[in-house]
């Protein structure tokens, strides 16, 4: 029987069991791998992973209660003496929730390959072989004291051939991979608030006026460092927080440098990532070791008529 654990420690254990589910479906077999949870509908190993259309995901607890965990997190929050263990949980958590948001944006949208593939071979099939289509693209998946069991591809509750199985587990769930990613952005929204309660007081400070500010922040936009939903939480950084801002690393070359060198002349501080993250989220988790030894082409390009 798993011992209680706390919210933080749950949470990270359930994205975790999201983390499993997404790169299942892109799992390649390998002989080696003693540690394959991907089986075929009969439970057994040597399969490929596949896009899974609809899962149904059976469990011994309770898994993905949003309001409850909000609940708990704001009572730990508006009743702690100290809040900076709680705040490094929370950035843990937001970091892998967005990250596993943006492994959704990339591989399981629309626009996404495995997705295109689907979507063209469910199109050229008559209405009855969709329904075998389908079902080869769902899945069954269990889970055991918040970690992932096994994730059985081409099979549903529907199948028939679970009763035996399933009845060892308390709880099921119906989703999507949409239904995982939105909870992760949820969590994601959650968290920034509760982060920006703290942070609100702590605008940078800086000699460069609005104008200027607002100036850097289209050169940025342009260069699709930012978008246009940055605008209000790159100018709160220097007045009133208001969030966070969504900083693409990937869009230049030197974006990475880039951020610490443009917040060094900004602030006229050599700052940390550990300050950063405080205003600052990108698609992979800043780290100091992003920091050039000199000022980067990107910035000088930037600041040139500034």
């Amino acid at each position: 029987m798993l011992m209680e654990i706390t919210t933080t420690d749950r949470i990270l254990r359930e994205l975790g069991i999201i983390d499993a589910i997404f790169k299942a479906q892109f799992y390649t077999y390998d002989v080696n791998d003693e540690m394959n949870y991907v089986c075929d509908r009969n439970g057994m190993d040597g399969c490929n992973g596949r896009y899974i259309h609809m899962m149904d995901i059976y469990s011994n607890v309770e898994l993905l209660n949003l309001q409850l965990y909000k609940k708990e997190i704001t009572a730990r929050y508006e009743t702690a003496n100290r809040t900076d263990i709680l705040f490094g949980y929370l950035n843990n958590i937001r970091e892998l929730a967005l990250k596993l948001r943006n492994y959704f944006n990339d591989n399981f949208t629309r626009e996404s390959i495995i997705v295109k593939k689907y979507l063209e071979e469910e199109s050229q099939l008559s209405n009855e072989e969709r329904m075998d289509f389908h079902e080869t693209h769902n899945a069954i998946i269990t889970v055991w004291d918040y970690s992932i069991g096994e994730v059985y591809f081409g099979c549903s509750r529907s199948s028939g051939n679970y009763t035996g199985l399933l009845n060892r587990y308390e709880l099921s769930y119906i989703g999507y991979n949409s239904t995982l990613a939105l909870f992760c952005q949820e969590l994601i929204t959650f968290i920034n608030r509760i982060l920006s309660e703290k942070q609100t007081a702590n605008a940078l400070e800086t000699k460069f006026t609005s104008p200027q500010l607002l100036h850097i922040f289209n050169i940025l936009k342009s260069k699709k460092i930012v978008g246009t939903r940055d605008r209000e939480p790159f100018l709160g950084i220097f007045s009133n927080y208001s969030g966070l801002v969504h900083w693409n690393e990937d869009a230049e070359r030197g974006a990475k440098a880039g951020l610490f060198d443009l917040m060094e002349r900004l602030t006229g501080i050599n700052q940390r990532a550990s300050v950063l993250k405080k205003y600052f989220e990108c698609n992979s988790q800043i780290h100091d070791n992003w920091k050039g030894k000199k000022k980067s082409r990107l910035i000088d390009e930037i600041m040139e008529d500034v």
